[in-house]
């Protein structure tokens, strides 16, 4: 059976190519009994997120998308809907970025706390899923980032997971080899996850759930603060790093020019003070390079993120002696965004400090 599209397990496989033979399709026993109490257990919260997704996202509730799956069977994967009608077509083999469309509140909820993939416990029910390992993946994106990369290849030698190591500790920024590379350790250790992370993963995740329920709810409770006529975006979501600061460089990348410690920031801006005022062709143009900073306490270590920024606005006395002011920000990179949400704005489930 050498076609492209033989049957395994009610999926087609890819390719048989670098497929051991040894390896069977399906989930441990024990994962789908856990997956069938879990369906029970939780089922007013279904319910509950199903109506919302009905009233906020739209219809159909759920989405249906195939995926790779063990020895890269095609399966199609279950989830509550969080993006636009036939967003995958446009897609194709990018990877979604919450800049490209402007989602409703419960959609970001769901994205962010990975609520939207609860619907996944019927994959493992039956048996094309387990609970932990490494994430499906989609065959336009592993066609284009992953076919002949050690790490990935190695994914596809077991079930894929509902939830996996790399998607706990990593942002959606996250690059995609950073994440396969993570998913190789968690697989080369054995693929089991031990009872003590189990639980502070867990407990983190129902932690970042209730922060985010409480976050969205008070936003949408309050509505957004207008600004000049206009929506401001940092009202949205506000993080305070810790140890963090802000360096303004010349376009020569020499000593920084000014710092200042950041007060707040999200994705898109930045709230800092600094030592002195910015220069003022800083202001005038359209800004410059800057360079994101954080020292974790006690630690040697520094987490950078390049970034270009130009100043929104002055939100005190620039005479005041610590003039604050509100940037507008983008990462240079995919590395440097990824760098921004998984230590600055810890988008990650599981967090380091």
């Amino acid at each position: 059976m050498s076609s492209d599209k033989q049957s395994a397990a009610g999926g087609r496989t890819l390719t048989n190519q670098a497929c051991p033979p040894e390896v069977t399709v399906g989930a441990p026993t024990g994962d789908r009994l856990i997956a069938a109490g879990l369906i029970f257990l939780l089922s007013p919260v279904f319910l509950v997120l199903a109506a919302g997704v009905a009233l906020f996202v739209g219809r159909p509730i759920f989405y249906r998308g195939e995926r790779l799956g063990k020895r890269r069977a095609v399966y199609m994967v279950y989830k509550f809907r969080t993006l636009p009608n036939g967003i995958q077509k446009r897609l194709g083999t990018s990877l979604f970025s919450e800049r490209e469309e402007i989602l409703p509140a419960l959609a970001r909820f769901l994205r962010e706390t990975r609520l939207d993939e609860l619907p996944q416990l019927v994959n493992v029910v039956r048996g094309e899923m387990r609970l932990f390992g490494p994430r499906p993946e989609r065959r336009e994106v592993y066609e284009r980032y992953g076919r002949g990369d050690p790490d990935y290849e190695l994914r596809f030698e077991t079930a894929p997971g509902l939830f996996g190591i790399s998607q706990l500790l990593t942002p959606h920024s996250a690059p995609k080899r950073l994440r396969a590379r993570l998913d190789r350790r968690y697989l080369k250790a054995g693929g089991h996850m031990t009872l003590p992370f189990f639980v502070y993963a867990a407990l983190a995740m129902i932690g970042k759930s209730i922060a985010a329920a409480g976050r969205y709810s008070w936003q949408n409770a309050v509505g957004l603060r207008m600004v000049r006529g206009e929506r401001e975006k940092r009202s949205q979501v506000r993080i305070t790093p810790s140890q963090a600061t802000i360096q303004l460089f010349d376009p020569g990348m020499t000593p920084p020019l000014v710092s200042g410690r950041i007060l707040d920031m999200n994705r898109d801006y930045i709230r800092a003070r600094f030592e002195a005022p910015l220069p003022w062709s800083f202001i005038t143009t359209h800004g410059g390079r800057v360079s994101i900073v954080r020292r974790r306490k006690g630690s040697p270590r520094i987490k950078n993120a390049r970034c270009h920024a130009h100043v929104e606005r002055l939100l005190n006395d620039e005479h005041s002696g610590q003039p604050e002011y509100l940037l507008a920000y983008s990462a240079d990179s995919t590395l440097n965004r990824y760098m921004v949400d998984q230590y600055f704005l810890k988008q990650a489930i599981v967090t380091r400090r």
